[in-house]
């Protein structure tokens, strides 16, 4: 029986996010004014995380940050903030509404 993992295309490189982003600056890219948290698209990824949580207890990415801080590729505190940064209310009852309204 054959069973498969998935892997990082990234897993033996030696860079992190930060080098990462410093490098496609380089090119123009911008992060986006409504990212947040582990997203670097949009806000719509901090709503479904936090239904995530909501519904199973904990954080969608928690066990992926927690062994990109075990490897030493961000610090714990790095990984705490990305696992608890709260999206603003204000914020999370606008995707709400407007998910639900098209929903």
């Amino acid at each position: 029986m054959l069973t498969s993992f998935p892997i990082h295309p990234l897993a033996w490189e030696t860079c992190n996010e930060r080098m990462i982003m410093d490098e496609i600056r380089k090119y123009g890219w911008l992060s986006p004014c409504d990212a947040f948290g582990n997203s670097t698209n949009c806000l719509l990824n901090a709503f479904a995380f936090d239904v995530h949580i909501k519904r199973y207890g904990f954080h969608a990415s928690a066990w992926e940050i927690a062994n990109i801080v075990g490897e030493g590729v961000v610090t714990r505190e790095e990984g705490y903030k990305k696992i608890y940064a709260k999206l603003p209310e204000s914020s999370l009852n606008a995707l709400t509404k407007n998910c639900l309204k098209t929903a």
